[in-house]
């Protein structure tokens, strides 16, 4: 599990165990990523960790491939505003990444299942709303673009190795843990501190998506996916 970490990576390594799973996570601990978010589980019997950047060759080297069941790359940088002033680092973590785990992963005999979280951000919302699989990918900022860029790189493995590959592709999530640059905790802040909350005017229209219900679709993708499909 990588980005175990982060908001959504948190809650998917609470799900895990809780099912009994056994857990090896690896988290880089940049921006969105909290030990608060994983302390309770240190200790834990069925839970290994480690910090690393899955878009570094020299990390990648020291990971157990040939043991993974499952691999879910929950690893990815994704506030849309921050991406303009970072692109170098969300093409890093967000293209570099997955490209990295899917080199390692295409050989391996036991991998059952290759799951690339992602995001509805990659569709275009004025030609589908509310977006399916079958929506158009028209990413629309840098973080979208980041993100379908690598289910295409992904996609590519699945066609020439057999990576046994499902996306997901969830709508905005809110809940516990998640990071204060976000709209739903940024919002109570301002507004529990008196301070005015910037709002801005646009048509796009957006889905939400509460954590825990988000994780327990990334795990039934997991366990019942077909690969090759969202």
């Amino acid at each position: 599990l990588t980005g175990f970490a982060g908001f959504i990576g948190s809650q998917l390594l609470r799900d895990l165990l809780a099912k009994g799973y056994q857990v090896y996570g690896v988290d880089s601990m940049t921006t969105g990523s909290s030990l608060d978010n994983y302390s309770e589980f240190m200790g834990h019997p069925n839970f290994v960790y480690g910090k690393g950047d899955i878009s570094s060759d020299a990390m990648m080297g020291f990971l157990p491939w040939d043991d993974f069941d499952y691999v879910i790359n929950c690893a990815a940088e994704s506030h849309v505003d921050r991406s303009w002033g970072d692109i170098s680092g969300f093409v890093q973590s967000n293209i570099q990444g997955p490209i990295n785990l899917a080199l390692r992963c295409k050989g391996s005999p036991k991998l059952k299942k290759f799951v690339q979280v992602s995001t509805d951000e990659v569709f275009h919302y004025r030609d589908n709303w509310p977006s399916d699989e079958t929506s158009k990918i028209s990413p629309r900022n840098i973080y979208s673009s980041s993100k379908a860029s690598a289910e295409h790189f992904l996609l590519n493995f699945w066609e020439a190795y057999g990576l046994p590959l499902v996306i997901t592709n969830g709508a905005n999530t809110y809940g516990p843990r998640q990071y204060k640059e976000k709209l739903i905790p940024k919002t109570i802040y301002k507004l529990s501190k008196g301070e005015q909350m910037t709002v801005y005017k646009t048509p796009a229209r957006r889905m939400w998506l509460h954590v825990e219900d988000h994780s327990r679709g990334i795990i039934a993708a997991m366990e019942r996916g077909a690969p090759g499909q969202r």
